[in-house]
């Protein structure tokens, strides 16, 4: 058999040990929700564990939320954050928003509203509404963002049209309160900051973000206030990007530094594992590394039984 036959044959192995690997991760996130459905929350844990730990980002949330609830087993909120995280982490949205309220709300960390913010502004710019509104809160309030009730309602007003699951009632709720926040909150703003937010609102899509979203003119009757928010946020911009673009740079320069003059320390289960800890933050290049938490030093405190499936 030629080489390049026997590359062929091993590749295509290993596509088919890939979604095998998949479909076992997928039966498992399955075999979770129908365990919930049936309110037998102890077997959904152990269905979603050995999805989680499979990668799959859904049973990470779910299996996140039973553990915040306390459903199929105590209340462990250092679990609940570490499979939120790796589920916020992939791009879930409901574990960057159920991340998110545990840091606002200092719910078995640390009040951190700039955390808080960052995984609020993750789901919002992905489209999720009930994001949106938290986030519209924060702007409202100035909790880990400058105060800024011209982009708070711009945020209410993108929550406030998301079409709910009327059978979801919890997001029915929160729709209605978004609603009610825009009314208001545009009460108490002159036109011309109402109709920079209501336009930075319609331009708005998902996956963008407002803060990269120029204010158009939109009457040339706009008061001073008016004015002044186009041209602050404008500057916010280009700060912010002025700002990113020179920490990776010095973070790149402080990296090449220490890996030219120290050995190799390899690389761990969770990252860069440099000799300690600041040489490692060296060399941690993830955007999001400030913001993750490292994982609890037992992922899974309790004997795990796993069952086969039929």
């Amino acid at each position: 058999m030629s080489l390049r036959a026997i590359a062929t044959q091993a590749s295509s192995v290993l596509v088919v040990a890939l979604a095998l690997h998949q479909s076992v991760a997928f039966a498992g996130f399955v075999d979770g929700v129908q365990a919930e459905q049936r309110k037998d929350y102890v077997s959904a844990r152990r269905e979603y564990l050995v999805a989680a730990q499979d990668g799959n980002a859904k049973a990470q949330n779910n299996l996140g939320r039973l553990y915040r609830q306390g459903l199929g087993g105590p209340v462990d909120l250092g679990q609940a954050l570490y499979w939120f995280t790796q589920a916020a982490s992939l791009g879930q949205v409901n574990a960057q928003t159920s991340l998110a309220d545990m840091f606002e709300k200092g719910d078995g960390v640390t009040v951190d509203y700039l955390k808080a913010a960052y995984w609020y502004q993750r789901a919002a710019n992905a489209g999720f509404f009930i994001a949106q509104l938290s986030l519209g809160e924060l702007f409202e309030n100035g909790r880990g963002v400058p105060q800024d009730p011209v982009r708070a309602l711009a945020w209410y007003r993108i929550a406030a049209r998301a079409h709910v699951n009327p059978a979801n009632q919890y997001f029915v709720d929160e729709g209605k309160r978004a609603t009610a926040a825009a009314e208001a909150l545009g009460a108490r703003l002159s036109d011309a900051r109402r109709r920079i937010a209501d336009d930075l609102a319609d331009r708005w899509m998902p996956g963008s973000n407002l803060a990269d979203i120029a204010p158009a003119n939109v009457a040339a009757e706009d008061d001073s206030a008016g004015r002044a928010v186009r041209e602050r946020l404008a500057q916010e911009r280009l700060a912010n990007r002025e700002a990113a673009e020179k920490e990776h740079e010095q973070k790149v320069v402080a990296c090449k530094a220490y890996m030219f003059t120290k050995p190799n320390p390899g690389v761990g289960m969770y990252g860069a594992a440099a000799a300690s800890a600041g040489n490692a933050a060296l060399c941690d290049l993830d955007p999001e590394a400030p913001f993750k938490l490292p994982p609890p030093a037992n992922p899974v405190p309790v004997p795990v039984v796993v069952v086969g499936h039929e």
